[in-house]
């Protein structure tokens, strides 16, 4: 069984693959990390699909307990049995993790430059030369930074064109087109998320993430000392209120898109367990 960690970028990933995979090797998984192998074996994050027909021909994907760590949007069901595997992840609120991310970005262009270290390959070939820019103006306030963040195409609407790339699409290696959000079958998309994705948890319940997804997987016992905290986060800038109003109206298809998938799996927000509900497709045919 290939049970999958889908990574959205800036939801606490790291810290609970980490987790995940220590705890795993202790209990004799095999731990795939897609994002690391596709980066030593062929010098680039976006070799997943790679990684896995290499895997599979030493491999028996589905005779041995295994976790995969899949950072990037390449879709890699070709590789998985349907039967055999589910995906996991963590979702977090649209806007603060757009936020996230771009501070993020700027940490790595003030450490980085305009080298060619591999966090800035795709900054350079999927981000505008105005956004670029804007990233290394420390002139610039958190709301005007923001603003030219929101109208680049892979950070509006990002679990939409996310999901869509990662079930949606042929494979590829190497993506650059984005789709427009209203041209995509948004229905057939959210019924294709919900049943692929056996557990979808909500940020920042971290921990309570964990639990589900190792419980998902088969990993044993896993307690609150396992967890290994990864802190690469930032802080949060203090935004104007009609900035958060734009970037809201600008990623209105992200939070139709996850209200239309909390009822579909009749997601309960006033308790954290419901939002970590198994997908009913996989509980009828597991």
């Amino acid at each position: 069984m290939a049970n999958v960690f889908y990574h959205i970028p800036r939801t606490s990933g790291s810290t609970i693959w980490h987790s995940l995979a220590q705890k795993a090797i202790n209990q004799q998984f095999q731990v795939v990390d897609l994002y690391s192998s596709s980066i030593e074996k062929y010098q680039s994050p976006f070799c997943a699909n790679k990684v896995l027909s290499d895997l599979t021909k030493i491999t028996d994907m589905s005779s041995k307990k295994m976790i995969i760590h899949h950072h990037t949007r390449q879709n890699i069901t070709r590789h998985l049995n349907p039967e055999e595997h589910k995906y996991m992840t963590i979702i977090r609120d649209p806007i603060e993790r757009l936020i996230s991310e771009v501070y993020h970005m700027k940490q790595i262009y003030k450490r980085y430059g305009h080298g060619e270290a591999t966090a800035l390959i795709g900054m350079k070939r999927w981000f505008s030369p105005t956004f670029a820019e804007a990233l290394q103006d420390d002139t610039l306030s958190p709301d005007q930074l923001l603003l030219v963040a929101a109208i680049e195409p892979r950070l509006t609407n990002t679990y939409v064109t996310s999901f869509w790339q990662l079930l949606m699409t042929d494979e590829y290696e190497d993506y650059r087109d984005y789709p427009n959000e209203l041209s995509v079958d948004f229905d057939y998309l959210v019924e294709a998320v919900c049943y692929h994705f056996y557990v979808i948890a909500s940020y920042p319940n971290v921990y309570d993430a964990c639990c589900y997804i190792a419980h998902a997987s088969g990993i044993k016992s896993f307690k609150v000392e396992d967890m290994i905290m990864v802190a690469n986060g930032v802080e949060k800038p203090v935004l104007q209120e009609k900035t958060l109003t734009v970037l809201r109206e600008l990623n209105s298809v992200d939070y139709a898109f996850l209200d239309c998938i909390r009822q579909r799996r009749m997601f309960n927000a006033s308790t954290s367990r419901s939002l970590f509900m198994p997908s009913s497709a996989h509980v009828a045919s597991r």
